[in-house]
């Protein structure tokens, strides 16, 4: 979740840095005003959407996540009880770029908004971003930010560069994303992280 809820292997909570519940139905009517298909992750990972007429990625989002997909209107939405871990604004990659400076303009003051996807548009807690989420991990780990690869492949993985001591992008990753890293590995098809770790952790 960008770096909104960190846990123990065991599902213990260590940190979390949320959304207002009332956020739903303000993004929601926004989404439904511009038929921009949206939907928020909760807590429990559980994807709910305001669209009856459910976009094909929120579908794919849920399938790949594994998660409980749930329809709620803008008044269904509980008003307490149900916290907020993301919002996504999700679509083709055409739709997103029409709308994605217009989100920012009308939402940065309260969110972190992010592409994080050619498909998908987030927004988070102001203070959230994979770097935040990684510096909490490590001052809980006592790990420096020199003994620390961070991996990624699209632009909300920026973030966690700057603060890891060795940032490896992916082969097939974002051209941005490649440009900022200290290295470049194999693609997510070909094993890149194995690679990355034979590399810089094993010293093969």
């Amino acid at each position: 979740l960008n770096g909104a809820i960190s846990r123990r292997a065991s599902g213990e909570i260590m940190t979390s840095d949320l959304i207002a519940n009332s956020f739903y139905r303000q993004l929601a009517a926004y989404a439904l005003a511009r038929r921009l298909p949206f939907n928020i992750v909760d807590f429990d990972s559980r994807i709910v959407t305001p669209d009856h007429d459910i976009d094909p990625m929120v579908y794919q989002q849920a399938f790949e996540n594994q998660a409980v997909l749930f329809v709620r209107g803008v008044a269904e939405f509980p008003e307490a009880g149900q916290d907020i871990a993301k919002a996504c604004f999700v679509g083709s990659q055409d739709l997103l770029d029409s709308v994605e400076a217009e989100v920012k303009q009308d939402w940065s003051q309260d969110f972190n908004v992010l592409r994080t996807d050619p498909r998908f548009l987030e927004l988070l807690n102001p203070k959230v971003n994979k770097g935040q989420g990684l510096e909490e991990l490590c001052e809980r780990l006592g790990i420096a930010p020199e003994e620390v690869m961070a991996v990624g492949d699209e632009r909300n993985d920026l973030d966690m560069f700057a603060f890891a001591g060795t940032s490896v992008a992916m082969g097939n990753g974002n051209d941005l994303v490649k440009q900022a890293a200290d290295y470049v590995t194999g693609t997510n098809d070909g094993d890149g992280i194995a690679e990355a770790i034979e590399k810089f952790v094993l010293g093969e």
